[in-house]
Order: structure tokens, then sequence, then C-alpha cells
């Protein structure tokens, strides 16, 4: 027969223990499988969840852990029931796994077209984006010109500049007479601003292209504006800014740097295949096709990812619950 426990009373270790601050070690005691409870935190999910406090990141006092019940049949019956997870599971995680390396196979296959596309078949002279992009860092704005809560324009910064896109959930403003004493700082539609200070997280480059939502918006120091002169399509160069030939270009200069940053001369030494500008459309039209298809085979491999957790869940508490005879 099964009965509800609360953690703390199976056992939770406070001293000694070797983990770091913030992890809370739980020691089973005799006739209760550690397996077994594993899997009944990992079923309570959400319930457990609630319990944690914090407003900058959620953390579950020791007194709560202590006190959330968990079911406890009798030993054999957790041991069997921990043995077929312990199989299931980790046909379900190789799944997973399997599909986690096809992400990165098919984000390899991006920069593999990125770079074939643009570095390798054109037959262009390679000019330094200097000579044929305008390149601004941004300006340094005064702490007292910065509005929080509201203002009539905003300032990008780089913790607004994301991979492929502007992020503003994080905004300060400034008034319309302090943007206007700076005018060369002003974006428009279609600027594309680079994050000088950690170009380059996991996700990729910080890279984005300015749309008329974005508007209007000054640029801030640290993150940089690109705009192509005559000659240069835009979409062009903003696909060149994504390969991996780009980031290469700085990765010895940024080795064991604690901030990685790349200067506005950095960025204007970097060369760039400049065919015609049929060519370049061309380029970017076959890029925007692969990358299309990319997408939806990303898309449909990330959907079986998310079925293969949902099942995974789903089975670990049928189990855990008695809903499926072990």
């Amino acid at each position: 027969m099964s009965c509800r426990a609360p953690i703390g009373y199976v056992a939770i270790a406070r001293e000694p223990m070797t983990t770091n601050q913030g992890c809370k070690a739980l020691i089973p005691v005799q006739c209760v499988d550690s397996r077994f409870v594993r899997y009944q935190l990992e079923a309570a999910g959400a319930a457990l969840e609630s319990k944690g406090r914090g407003s900058t990141f959620t953390e579950i006092s020791t007194q709560a852990l202590a006190e959330f019940p968990v079911a406890l049949p009798e030993f054999n019956m957790q041991r069997r029931v921990a043995d077929m997870l312990d199989r299931e599971t980790a046909s379900i995680d190789d799944l997973i796994a399997k599909n986690e390396n096809v992400q990165l196979l098919l984000t390899s296959r991006w920069q593999s077209s990125l770079e074939q596309r643009i570095f390798v078949e054109l037959e262009a002279e390679r000019c330094p984006l200097w000579l044929i992009c305008d390149i601004t860092p941004g300006n340094a704005f005064a702490t007292e010109d910065f509005l929080h809560g509201g203002g009539p324009v905003r300032l990008l910064r780089g913790i607004n500049v994301g991979v492929g896109r502007v992020d503003w959930s994080e905004t300060v403003y400034t008034s319309t007479k302090t943007a206007d004493s700076v005018p060369s700082f002003r974006l428009e539609a279609g600027d594309i601003v680079l994050g000088m200070d950690r170009p380059w997280i996991s996700g990729g480059l910080r890279v984005a292209r300015i749309g008329p939502q974005d508007l209007p918006a000054s640029l801030v120091q640290r993150v940089a504006r690109l705009r192509p002169r005559d000659g240069l399509d835009p979409d062009y160069l903003y696909l060149a800014l994504q390969s991996r030939r780009f980031f290469s270009t700085f990765e010895p200069a940024m080795t064991g740097v604690s901030v990685p940053h790349v200067s506005g001369g950095q960025i204007g030494d970097f060369r760039v295949p400049l065919p015609d500008a049929e060519t370049q459309k061309a380029v970017v039209a076959a890029l925007h096709m692969a990358r299309a298809e990319i997408s939806r085979l990303k898309h449909l491999v990330q959907h079986q990812t998310d079925l293969l957790r949902t099942r995974r869940q789903a089975l670990i508490t049928a189990a855990v619950t008695g809903r499926i005879d072990v």
C-alpha cells in the first residue's frame, strides 16, 4: 500500500555535502529507491515549481522541499517502476539527443550554404566594408539623458540586439530634444545593427535589422549601425555578416578575453565579395530559399522533440502514480 510522505521525512543531506550554493542534496533512507524519488520529483513538475519564490529567479526553500509529499509504495514496487522508467526514458532520451544532433547539423548546413554561395562561388573583388558601407558606433548618451518607464525616443543598447531580432523588453528612452541634438545617431528602417560587446552568443551573431515598429530610436555606444552605400545590397550584406567567415575573422583576437568586443575599425576591415547588383540579388534569393527549407526541417525536428518530451513526462507521471501496470 502506498503512503504520502514529505520528502523531509525521508532525508535531506545538509552536512557534509559537496553541492554548490542553491543546490539541495536528498539522501533516501532504507527501503526508499532514490531513482523512484527522483522520478516523483520529475512528475511533480509545475506543482513543485509553484513552491518556488523569488523575483529574479525561482528558488525552492529547504522547508518547502521537505514538506512536499511523494507517494511511496512498497520497496519492490518502487524498484520495478524505477527499472521500467530507466529503460523507457533512456530510449526516449536517446531519440531526443539524436534530434538535437540533427538540429546542429541543419545549422551547420545553413552556415555551409552561406560560405559556399558568398565566399566560394562568387568570383568578384573583395572589398573592405569601410569602403562600401557606413559604419557608425553608437553615441555615449549621458545617464541623465535616460528616461525610464516611457518616452518619445527609444535608445537602442547592446541588450536590445539579439540574434536576428530587436528586443525591447528592457528599454530606456530619451527626449526628442536630446535625440535631435545628435541626429547622426538616429536609426532608420532597414538599418543593420550589431552588438559590439559579446557579439557572438550560442544562437549566433547578435545582428538585426531595424523595422518601422522599432522607430523612433537612437543608437547607443557599443552598438554599431551599418548602412550600405550604392552598389551593396542590404540583404546581401546582412547575410554576409551572419557567415562563419565573419566570425572567424575576429575569433583569434577575442579568445581569452573576459568580455569579447569588436570595434568599428575591425568591422570595417572585413572584406566581402562585391559582384554586380543582379548577382547579389540572385544570391540573396537562393539563400532565402535554402534557409526556408532548413527552417522547415528544423521546425519538424523540434516538433518531434517536443512530442518526445511530452511522452517522457506523461510516462513518468503515469508510472509513479500507478496508472500503468509495470
